[in-house]
C-alpha cells in the first residue's frame, strides 16, 4: 500500500471524529510528526492535543478523581474464604508464641483422639488435617481458628465429635484462656471425579 493511500483511507477513517486536517505521518522523506497546541483561554494551563477533542483538564482539577477513591470504603486487606459454610477474612498476622504454642498443643492433643473415633464409624482418616488460620471480617476483630480439612462425607461426624464429645469439651475448657478455642470443620469434595 502506497503512503498516499494510507494517508487518504487515514483521512477517512478519522474524518468523522475531528475537522482538523491531518499532517503528513513519518516517511522517509518527510518532517518528524508535529503536534497541535491549543491554548484554553479559561485556564492559564495549555495542553497538547493531536485534535480538538478534550483533554483530562477539561474535567476538573486533577484532585477531583482522587477524592472519589477516597470517599469509597475500605475493603479488608485480608482474603476471602468460605469454609465450614462460612465466610471469613484470612489475615496474615502471626499469633504471639503463647497463643500459637497452645493451639498447637491442643491439636496434637486431638488428633489421635478424632482419628480414633473415625477409625470405629470406619471412616478414612488420611486426608483429614489440622489447620490453624487468623480470620475475622476485619484485622482487628480477626483471631487464630483451628481449622480441621476432612472429606465431604465425614463432615457431620467430624462436627459431632467436637460438639458432643465429653473429653473434646474439657480439653477446650482447659485450654480456653482468655479467648475460647473456636474450631471450623470443612468438608472438602474429591477432586477426582469417577468414570461412569
Amino acid at each position: 500500500m502506497s503512503s498516499q493511500s494510507f494517508e487518504l483511507l487515514t483521512r477517512v477513517e478519522t474524518g468523522s471524529y475531528s475537522d482538523v486536517p491531518l499532517r503528513r505521518t513519518r516517511t522517509s522523506q518527510s518532517a518528524p510528526c508535529q503536534v497541535a497546541q491549543t491554548v484554553d483561554s479559561s485556564s492559564s494551563s495549555s495542553h497538547f492535543t493531536t485534535s480538538e477533542r478534550s483533554s483530562r483538564d477539561d474535567y476538573g482539577p486533577p484532585n477531583s478523581l482522587d477524592t472519589f477513591h477516597e470517599s469509597s470504603p475500605l475493603r479488608p486487606s485480608g482474603i476471602q474464604v468460605r469454609l465450614g459454610d462460612q465466610t471469613f477474612f484470612r489475615f496474615k498476622s502471626k499469633p504471639d508464641k503463647s497463643t500459637d504454642d497452645r493451639l498447637n498443643d491442643f491439636i496434637h492433643r486431638v488428633e489421635p483422639l478424632l482419628h480414633a473415633r473415625l477409625k470405629k464409624t470406619g471412616g478414612r482418616i488420611e486426608p483429614t488435617a489440622f489447620h490453624t488460620m487468623n480470620l475475622g471480617t476485619t484485622e482487628e476483630n480477626a483471631y487464630q481458628h483451628v481449622i480441621v480439612l476432612c472429606p465431604y462425607d465425614l463432615r457431620e461426624i467430624v462436627k459431632k465429635f467436637f460438639e458432643k464429645d465429653r473429653v473434646i469439651r474439657e480439653l477446650r475448657e482447659s485450654f480456653d484462656q482468655g479467648q475460647p478455642i473456636s474450631i471450623i470443620v470443612d468438608g472438602r469434595r474429591s477432586r477426582l471425579v469417577e468414570d461412569s
